[in-house]
């Protein structure tokens, strides 16, 4: 009996095409012209120890033949014959390669025993293993035609089954099994050692900064996978079946999901209930997989399991196309073809295991899994190492400073007034900075929810509805952020108007409820709402606008234990109490934390959690609604929001019926602005809805594209090139036409005295970024009443 040589693997793998591996793999199985495949045999069920004559009721069976599929209810000992029409000439060694097979088998050549890869009655071949490599004696072959018969046997309830067969020079079908045993076990082995390896080394630098729970999630998910892998190509199962199909198959979901999170996050967006849908399902499924083992359908339960992870690395993909599209640099670019790679091949992976005829198939996903890993830790810590360079030079510039300061306190006292004034005009300069950021930084924000309304109203199938939705509220999640910025300046300069009338604290409750309850469970922490039936005199939106900002902050500063909220009635009035177990704050700072930019100083804070504005906004808001606001605290023992309002003894107004989408079309409307994408994004938005609609990033354009042809409607931006306001614009355009054109000023002004300006002229005026629905009821109202 010549050498055996045994491969097999559970769950195989093909490589991906990378350089090194690829070059091996070529020359290792490049064909050889002299080997020959056999792809048809005889097949014969018998327990006969020696091959049955040609007048037995042999069988024409086409390889690979599953025993499950071809021979249903077949079990035992079985013949297969396979005709060998002629052997290459030569000196050289002829071998007998089986590319697959379930079963041991007992090789007869021309009659003669020639070898054997086990005892039929052993354990069967499990992964590395489940290939064969056997050398044929050239004393037992002939010039012309050979027949080889090979016995297996099955097993009852066993799955059956053999590949492929080639027979050719030993030298040539060695390379052959040398590629196959890359392909299935040393590629696949690296790819896992290398995961686990790269996992650990984001683990250690996450517990070096821990300010970012994504490494932590990142790591996890590669160690997860990479364990995943090696204990696919065990020798043997750690664990008997089914409880290895159960526990793969639910471990390969976890880490998908997780990687999908992953992903998500990195790109920017954050979609908590999907993620902690995906994460329930991951939890919930083992059990579903038992359940399923117990009715007799674990392989349909186990299909559906990786295809819901395909599914979810889909929609990841989807996330990191609109950031490669926000972004446009080239590591994004190189992710998003990665994530695209390796969900295809996933894909592929499902519809080999599930529709291909072999029977080991050949999967791909680790190699690409590899690259992938590796690209984004190679991304993750670029990202640390320029965090660490930026922290090393801004503690060398705090160095820097510091000395100048202990510098400056050895001077004299009359340097003292020079340095305020210094200080002050830093401050100044600071402020008009920080005014003219914002400003850019909307200008883009309007655009892109402008164009986001215009895709939305094109789109058609539900699936790219339902993602421009999740795109407008992603939008509207960082319009709110700007907005908390600006109110303070809003709420000076009056622009915010309460509309005071019988609000129902229940609904209050139940919205804030269903929006911050994700982020209370994230910490753990107990939010409860005590059902209420009052009815307050108030703003319905200021008055949401404060209670979210309390129950936000409750949320934010209580490491444990939870918050309540509720109302009761004192004297007339309605007390709407916001209670937490967290921090607390001191006597002597309960009256600075409603100042603009104060925070309390605590060991349990964390330093990230936003400017100190959230409370300046409450009492701002609070004045306005004519409402009293108090705090009650203790350090370690919680604090107590009340607020103080008139009760109402009217019910508040049953909602409305939706309203008629206005009719927009033929409306003509001329757009001023000099930003390109902004009079893009709104041509198409206005466009969408049917208007004619001309932009022009000057008066002069505007003038001369439109001087015999006047609009129903002027919208500009505040501020234009050349230092042109939106408000001179408006005013030389209707003397130059000579009618009063309604005008909606765009602004992006955070200052007070601007945003004073724009209201004592008299033009209506929205904010950016505007929201589309807002624009839209704007132009319909204009259109119906001038």
């Amino acid at each position: 009996m010549g050498p055996t040589m045994s491969l097999g693997l559970h769950s195989s793998w093909r490589p991906l095409a990378a350089c090194a591996i690829a070059v091996l793999l070529g020359a290792c199985g490049a064909r050889d012209a002299s080997v020959l495949e056999i792809s048809h045999a005889r097949f014969l069920a018998t327990n006969a120890p020696r091959p049955p004559g040609d007048e037995a009721p042999w069988k024409d069976q086409r390889l690979p033949d599953e025993w499950q599929a071809n021979h249903p209810g077949v079990s035992g000992y079985a013949w297969y014959r396979f005709t060998v029409p002629r052997v290459p000439a030569g000196e050289h060694d002829i071998a007998f390669y089986l590319t697959e097979t379930r079963s041991n088998g007992y090789l007869l050549v021309n009659g003669v025993h020639v070898g054997q890869t086990g005892d039929l009655l052993g354990m069967a071949p499990q992964r590395w293993e489940a290939a064969q490599l056997l050398a044929l004696p050239r004393s037992v072959l002939r010039p012309g035609v050979n027949t080889l018969e090979l016995r297996v046997y099955v097993p009852p309830g066993e799955p059956g089954g053999i590949g492929k067969v080639l027979v050719g020079p030993y030298e040539a079908l060695y390379l052959r099994s040398l590629r196959d045993e890359i392909a299935h076990t040393i590629g696949p082995t690296v790819a896992s050692l290398t995961m686990v390896i790269l996992g650990l080394f984001m683990l250690i630098l996450w517990l070096r900064v821990r300010n970012d729970r994504n490494y932590l999630l990142f790591a996890a998910a590669s160690m997860i996978w990479g364990v995943h892998t090696f204990a696919s190509l065990l020798p043997r199962a750690p664990i008997p079946e089914p409880h290895f199909a159960v526990w793969w198959n639910a471990v390969y979901l976890l880490f998908v999901v997780m990687l999908g999170a992953f992903c998500m996050r990195f790109a920017g967006a954050r979609w908590p209930k999907l993620e902690r849908a995906a994460f329930v399902a991951a939890a919930a499924c083992p059990a579903a997989l038992y359940v399923a083992a117990g009715f007799g359908v674990l392989g349909w339960a186990t299909a559906a399991a990786r295809l819901l992870a395909i599914w979810f690395a889909a929609v990841a993909l989807v996330v990191i196309v609109r950031n490669a599209r926000r972004t446009h640099d080239a590591l994004s670019w190189l992710l998003l073809a990665t994530a695209a790679v390796a969900t295809s091949f996933g894909v592929n992976d499902w519809l080999a295991a599930q529709y291909g005829e072999d029977l080991r198939p050949v999967y791909l996903v680790p190699y690409v899994s590899l690259f992938f890993f590796a690209l984004v830790g190679w991304i993750i810590i670029d990202r640390f190492a320029r965090s660490l360079r930026s922290y090393e030079r801004l503690t060398l510039e705090l160095e820097a400073r510091v000395a100048q300061k202990s510098r400056a306190l050895e001077i004299e006292v009359q340097r003292q007034v020079q340095a305020r004034a210094e200080a002050e005009s830093a401050t100044l300069a600071k402020s008009r900075f920080l005014a003219a950021a914002s400003h850019d930084l909307r200008q883009p924000l309007h655009a892109l929810g402008l164009f986001a309304t215009a895709l939305d109203e094109r789109a058609k199938d539900p699936g790219t509805r339902e993602l421009t939705g999740r795109i407008s509220q992603s939008i509207g999640a960082l319009e709110a952020l700007f907005s908390e910025v600006l109110d303070v300046s809003r709420l000076d300069a009056g622009a915010v108007v309460a509309n005071p009338q019988p609000v129902a604290l229940q609904a209050l409750f139940d919205r804030i409820d269903m929006d911050l309850s994700t982020a209370a469970q994230e910490k753990a922490l107990a939010l409860r709402f005590v059902p209420s039936s009052r009815v307050v005199v108030s703003d319905p939106v200021l008055l949401e606008r404060i209670l979210r900002n309390l129950v936000a902050n409750a949320i934010k500063y209580t490491p444990a234990g939870g918050a309540l909220v509720g109302a009761r009635g004192r004297g007339g009035r309605v007390v709407v109490e916001v209670r937490d177990s967290g921090v607390g704050i001191g006597e002597s700072e309960q009256a600075l934390v409603f100042e603009e930019f104060y925070q309390v100083e605590s060991v349990a804070r964390d330093r990230h959690k936003g400017l100190g504005l959230g409370l300046a906004i409450v009492r701002r808001l609070c004045t306005l609604l004519g409402h009293d606001i108090s705090v009650v605290s203790q350090p370690g023992r919680g604090t107590t929001f009340c607020i103080a309002m008139e009760a109402s003894t009217a019910l508040p107004a049953p909602p409305g019926p939706e309203p008629r989408e206005a009719a927009l079309g033929g409306m003509r409307v001329v757009v001023i602005d000099d930003e390109r994408d902004v009079r893009d994004g709104i041509a198409a938005l206005l466009g969408g809805w049917g208007c004619v609609v001309g932009t022009y990033a000057s008066v002069a354009e505007a003038w001369a594209a439109q001087a015999s042809s006047p609009p129903d409607v002027l919208v500009m931006d505040y501020q234009l090139a050349a230092g042109v306001t939106g408000i001179d614009a408006a005013h030389e355009l209707r003397a130059a036409w000579g009618r009063t054109i309604p005008v909606v000023i765009i602004s992006g002004e955070s200052s007070a005295q601007e945003l004073g300006k724009i209201r004592d002229s008299g033009l209506l005026m929205l904010h950016k970024p505007v929201p589309p629905a807002k624009l839209r009821s704007l132009l319909a109202h204009l259109r119906a009443t001038c």
